[in-house]
């Protein structure tokens, strides 16, 4: 006979899990005007002589299809749907709702990045790191997924 500790535990599991499957897979919304914002403030100063602030915009961009391809190819951001929060393109059709905002504190020229992965249930914790496009998709979706660590508060 099962004892009540045990269906119970069974129980939590099978709940745990189809509420899981039921809210699909983790979305993240890249914000897209922050890191533009970051680009075009730090290219304001008089000592930003990078090559990369003669068109920050440029810069940006290439940053994110690095970004996007890094994220692509990870095998931890496998389940993890990402998507380019960009008010210009506003015929775009955006998932229905997003888990985290990833903000980065972009300066054209640096090869490292500082991240922030913001909850949209502040009761979720936050995730930060720096790094090339690389280390951020790795880090992040190690985080977001869950195959990391387990840090509880």
């Amino acid at each position: 006979m099962l004892s009540r500790t045990l269906i119970l535990a069974l129980l939590g599991t099978v709940i745990a899990t189809a509420t899981a499957e039921a809210r699909g897979a983790p979305v993240v919304a890249i914000d897209y005007q922050w890191l533009k914002a970051n680009a075009e403030f730090w290219c304001e100063f008089p000592d930003s002589a990078a090559p990369a602030c003669s068109l920050p915009g440029s810069a940006v961009g290439d940053f994110i299809r690095t970004l996007e391809t890094r994220i692509s190819i990870e095998p931890l951001c496998h389940g993890i749907t990402f998507f380019l929060d960009d008010p210009s393109h506003p015929s775009r059709k955006w998932p229905q709702s997003t888990d985290y905002w990833l903000m980065i504190d972009f300066v054209p020229g640096h090869a490292s990045q500082s991240w922030t992965a913001v909850p949209i249930a502040l009761d979720n914790t936050w995730f930060e790191g720096k790094g090339t496009p690389k280390a951020i998709a790795r880090d992040l979706c190690a985080a977001i997924s869950g195959r990391g660590g387990s840090v509880l508060h």
